[in-house]
């Protein structure tokens, strides 16, 4: 019997929905991943610059080569294809000659945002902290909308990016009314730049997290976890499987909400790692 299908798609297959892909891969190994660009060219090996970054965030389960839309296997009234925008999709629709869109699950990544600060779009001539944002947003919308679309539930109850601080502030009340309520666990997701001066917390349990070890003390009560180490690429750690079973191991004990430090206070070559402490929410 073969295995169920999830299919990405964006324009070229040499960032976005390849990048996803070899995600996808990782983390739903019982499904048959693939992935396809409605302008691809076989011909055209993935960029060098990708690749890299792909290297950067120990990603290996990617294609070497693009696929056109049109060379893909007939498309399954059960596939889940995962298109990166809406030109993306009306091309795929078209190109595939598909009547009847309805009886089919075709999505649209940023329909499964939760703001603007998570719709990718297509990094063509960007630079590599830009093309780092616009996988990494790739990514976490892959993610979100395969277990939303497949009925898999989120370990991450919730997540927020706040844009500043006065967000930021507003965020931080909310969740501390949440796990003040009903008990559960805040992750500080700043691994790479840990600030315990951005909470304005009292009363509450500050729990030290090593994100290079991923623990979890199933005796330490409700409180914020935050990193009291600086963690280099980051990013490997949030793609990581370990990453993935220690959030479900603590989701199996309490609620777990996250906050990112917010965008504004950034550098500009960390904003990829905020955006990837969201995959699991």
């Amino acid at each position: 019997m073969s295995k169920p299908r999830i299919i990405t798609v964006c324009k070229y297959n040499q960032a976005r929905s390849i990048t996803s892909a070899a995600i996808l891969r990782r983390f739903f190994p019982d499904y048959e991943i693939l992935s396809a660009g409605i302008q691809a060219n076989p011909i055209e090996p993935i960029p060098s610059s990708i690749l890299q970054i792909l290297d950067e965030w120990e990603i290996t389960e990617f294609d070497e080569r693009s696929t056109k839309v049109v060379d893909l296997p007939t498309l399954s009234k059960t596939d889940l294809v995962l298109c990166a925008d809406v030109e993306v999709r009306e091309k795929l629709i078209e190109q595939l000659r598909i009547g009847s869109v309805e009886d089919y699950s075709i999505r649209i990544l940023e329909d499964f945002s939760h703001s603007a600060l998570e719709v990718p779009v297509d990094p063509v001539s960007m630079d590599e902290s830009d093309t780092k944002v616009q996988l990494a947003r790739a990514i976490v919308l892959s993610i979100r909308a395969a277990r939303q679309e497949l009925g898999i539930a989120q370990p991450i109850t919730s997540s927020l990016f706040p844009t500043d601080k006065v967000e930021h502030v507003q965020a931080q009340k909310k969740l501390l009314e949440e796990i003040h309520n009903d008990q559960g666990a805040i992750i500080d997701s700043g691994f790479s730049i840990p600030n315990p001066l951005l909470w304005q917390a009292n009363n509450f349990n500050f729990l030290p997290l090593n994100p290079n070890r991923l623990e979890v003390d199933l005796t330490a009560p409700s409180g914020i976890l935050i990193s009291k180490f600086e963690i280099d690429r980051s990013a490997r750690i949030f793609l990581s499987k370990k990453y993935l079973h220690w959030l479900e191991a603590l989701a199996a004990q309490q609620k777990i909400y996250l906050l990112t430090q917010p965008q504004s206070e950034l550098p500009r070559n960390r904003l990829h790692e905020a955006i990837l402490s969201l995959i699991h929410s």
